[in-house]
């Protein structure tokens, strides 16, 4: 039986301040209505900033999905194409909802070629409840459970995108899924704690969303994205649960970028699309590891035959043979190209 003290503990008294500070979800930004063919739609209001018409509009499925606290949370499907090879399961930071991140939305899809699910947090926007780390969770796998049974998307091809607070629920079904192609995580959090005292080498008992501590559990490649001048958490967030990662990819830190200005790099943008087309589809990514994306420098890849062959079999790491910027490692060739300006930069032959 629960005693006074059980109610009172550090851990709950914590875990209730947490919360508080945690979740700001902002007064509603759109509203689900029923169209003639009792179909429900997003109507966005002023304050969404939706940025574009309606020929998008009809892009967006909207639905409800019942968590296993009991919430009906809304759940937004954005079509990229009917043959796109991914679908990202994205969970937005804790300022926002699906209102405000619709058109970024859009944007992502039709960027990396991908169809983009994502849902509102319990209390958020029209879903129903009351936000809290336990149901944060409890909201990812509802939304989870959804993508596979309403839209039949199979595990194989679901990447995993966290945004700010989104990073804690992504990492938490990242650990329990073994066949998804990879995992973002975007200006990640380490723990609660960590906000007040980032250099904390280890997790207290009463901490929350201690994420970092469940990182080195992902088995698929992770990419973490992070803004060197993150005035919300703080870089060394970013670093921490990169450096805990043990199937990290290169990472993206962007140079001067805030916590809320990341969409407005160029390199953001890039990285992406790096991860999309090269680094998922490498059989080799060992040559990407632990090097960071360098604004500037873009890396292209070829088939080539492996000279390796007669040595190594292709399934043995050998040395790279660098010569003049080239590198040829398990019949994959890659170019660097150097140049001050990312955006200008053109395809190098190799």
């Amino acid at each position: 039986m629960a005693t006074f003290f059980d109610f009172v503990s550090p851990r709950r008294v914590f875990a209730a301040i947490a919360d508080y500070i945690a979740f700001l979800p902002p007064s509603p930004t759109y509203e689900i209505v029923s169209n003639d063919a009792k179909l429900l739609k997003m109507s966005f209001k002023d304050v969404a900033m939706w940025q574009y018409g309606e020929r998008e509009k009809n892009l967006l499925d909207v639905s409800f999905t019942k968590t296993s606290s009991g919430n009906d949370i809304v759940c937004l499907f954005v079509s990229s194409a009917a043959n796109a090879k991914y679908t990202i399961l994205f969970s937005h930071g804790n300022a926002v909802d699906l209102g405000q991140t619709a058109s970024f939305f859009v944007r992502l899809a039709n960027r990396l070629n991908c169809n983009v699910f994502s849902y509102d947090y319990s209390g958020y926007g029209a879903s129903k409840g009351k936000p809290s780390e336990k149901n944060l969770y409890s909201d990812l796998d509802a939304a989870w459970d959804a993508l596979r049974t309403k839209y039949h998307v199979q595990e194989e091809s679901v990447i995993l995108y966290g945004r700010s607070l989104g990073t804690v629920p992504t990492i938490d079904l990242a650990t329990r899924l073994h066949k998804i192609p990879g995992v973002i995580l975007q200006s990640p959090l380490a723990s609660a704690l960590r906000m007040l005292l980032p250099s904390m080498s280890s997790t207290w008992s009463i901490d929350s969303f201690p994420s970092v501590d469940k990182a080195p559990r992902i088995t698929a490649p992770v990419l973490v994205i992070h803004g060197t001048k993150d005035e919300v958490i703080n870089f060394s967030h970013g670093q921490m649960v990169y450096d805990r990662c043990k199937n990290k990819l290169a990472p993206l830190w962007v140079q001067g970028a805030g916590h809320n200005d990341m969409e407005a790099f160029q390199e953001f943008w890039e990285r992406l699309e790096e991860f999309v087309d090269s680094d998922l589809g490498d059989e080799d990514k060992g040559m990407l590891q632990d090097r960071a994306f360098i604004p500037g420098i873009r890396v292209y890849k070829w088939h080539v035959p492996c000279i390796h062959e007669e040595l190594c079999g292709c399934h043995v790491r050998s040395q790279s043979v660098v010569q003049r910027g080239l590198q040829v490692q398990h019949g994959i060739l890659f170019s660097l190209q150097f140049s001050e300006d990312p955006v200008q930069e053109s395809l190098v032959s190799a």
